[in-house]
């Protein structure tokens, strides 16, 4: 077994990356960047700073999902209700199945193109 790099970390400890697949009895460090040190409190930062894990990510998360659903579902009702093709299509298509000019056909009314 040879060792490739070589490096220290705490005392005691030794860091190296190993040619082969086999451990021997070495103590590895963890990975992670250390221990957290003091920061400045002042600095800003839009993406969160230094450590970004909040307590109540989840909740964060999933209320920004259902606001994400409500939006959409409205945007889709509305993009459904204006839709109208000028020129049809030749065979069916997706958009058919919610679209009022298909429905309004679909249940026998008289639809006039312009």
């Amino acid at each position: 077994m040879s060792i490739v790099g070589e490096g220290s970390c705490k005392e005691g400890q030794r860091v190296g990356f190993l040619a082969s697949n086999t451990f021997p009895n070495r103590t590895f460090s963890t990975m992670g960047g250390g221990a957290r040190y003091p920061y400045p409190k002042e600095v800003w930062s839009p993406s969160g700073g230094w450590w970004t894990r909040p307590k109540n990510w989840a909740a964060n998360t999933a209320i920004a999902g259902i606001g994400i659903a409500v939006v959409t579902y409205y945007v889709f009702k509305v993009s459904a209700r204006n839709e109208w093709r000028y020129i049809q299509p030749d065979r069916p298509i997706p958009s058919m199945l919610w679209a009022h000019q298909y429905k309004e056909k679909a249940s026998g009314s008289n639809v006039t193109s312009s």
